[in-house]
């Protein structure tokens, strides 16, 4: 019998867009029902490893926004950064070559597809598991190593293509949206120019919530692992040739689906109420010049970062007829569902806002 794989398609440089959609190859052999169970216990751990090493890679600013590497596949988003066509096939072509060094070199039961589309040039990469004689503990090992080693061809790609402009206009974005991410980091604060001292008080700051940010990442996992679940469900079903993408899929639920629209909001805001606890501690430690210029930044947001979050609002299940409906709210107020976090402590709190902006017309040390 043919050795089973698991097998995961990513977007080049977009590795965690299409990440719900893990899947068993179809086999010439049927497998037994325990063999099925190990295989599927094999795929939880992986996808669950691999989520929360995302995650920490980026709290730990090591590795990139999900949020904002999923954008990069939107042509709209890259122009409205001021990112080329060109620019995006160097990083494709950076990410292959990557790639492919990487399966030259990796000890691991992980082999990388690299496949080159001829007439748009995008590249997509797939992942196979050709060894599943593993353990679940042993698959938690392999999906740090993945994607430590995926990240860091993303950044290197992204760091060899992309000027200085355009890094500050995805970084504004990302803190002028910092409202819609369940999960934030220090990193976030880039746009600002902090300094050296800002950046290790921010550490601090971050190693003291440490605890409570690895309750609050095993929560948002286990939330995230049962959408993914109710997305390979739809995926099995789906019919239609080709089959939707991870993200179209996810936005067809949304619209569609009560239940997982509201599993996904109800996760999302786990994230989120940890998240207003961090950046508020996170705001004390800029000057009154950065104050000003982040409240601007979510008041009155440029226009690539009105674009990002059109994106964001899509991806949440949001139709124009929805937004239209919102539009005298506050920009950037998130709308939760049932026992979610509590509109307008999504960006900046009123109350902090308003002691923080009195604080700031008195005479203070420097931070």
């Amino acid at each position: 019998m043919k050795t089973p794989q698991l097998f995961i398609t990513v977007s080049c440089l977009l590795l965690f867009a299409a990440i719900g959609l893990a899947q068993q190859e179809e086999q010439p052999a049927t497998p037994s029902p325990e063999e099925i169970a190990r295989l599927q216990a094999l795929e939880t751990s992986f996808q669950k490893s691999l989520l929360e090493n995302l995650v920490r890679q980026y709290w730990d600013n090591q590795g990139l926004n999900a949020e904002l590497l999923q954008a990069l596949g939107e042509p709209a988003i890259r122009a409205a950064w001021g990112i080329s066509e060109e620019q995006r096939r160097q990083m494709d072509a950076y990410g292959a070559a990557a790639i492919e060094r990487i399966n030259e070199t990796t000890s691991d039961p992980v082999k990388f597809r690299v496949l080159i589309n001829e007439e748009t040039g995008e590249v997509t990469i797939g992942m196979a598991l050709t060894d599943t004689n593993v353990t679940p503990e042993e698959m938690q090992g392999i999906a740090e190593r993945v994607t430590a080693l995926m990240m860091n061809v993303t950044v290197d790609a992204m760091n060899s293509t992309l000027t200085s402009e355009q890094w500050q206009k995805m970084n504004e974005s990302l803190l002028a949206n910092i409202g819609e991410m369940p999960i934030i980091s220090p990193n976030m604060f880039a746009a600002l120019d902090l300094t050296d001292a800002q950046k290790q008080q921010m550490e601090q700051i971050k190693k003291a919530l440490e605890p409570e940010f690895e309750k609050t990442l095993e929560n948002w996992v286990n939330g995230a692992l049962a959408l993914i679940e109710k997305e390979i469900e739809a995926f099995k079903k789906e019919e239609r040739t080709p089959r939707p993408s991870a993200t179209e899929l996810r936005k067809e639920l949304m619209a569609k689906d009560p239940e997982f629209k509201r599993l996904y909001e109800e996760n999302q805001s786990k994230g989120k109420a940890f998240s207003t606890k961090f950046k508020i501690e996170m705001f004390d430690v800029l000057t009154d010049e950065q104050w000003a210029r982040l409240q601007e930044l979510i008041d009155n947001p440029p226009e690539h970062a009105v674009a990002f979050r059109k994106h964001l609002k899509k991806q949440q299940g949001e139709t124009e007829e929805s937004e239209a409906s919102k539009a005298n709210e506050k920009p950037g107020m998130w709308i939760p569902g049932p026992g979610a976090w509590q509109p307008g402590d999504s960006v900046i709190p009123e109350q902090y806002r308003q002691e923080r902006n009195t604080r700031s017309r008195f005479p203070r040390g420097e931070n």
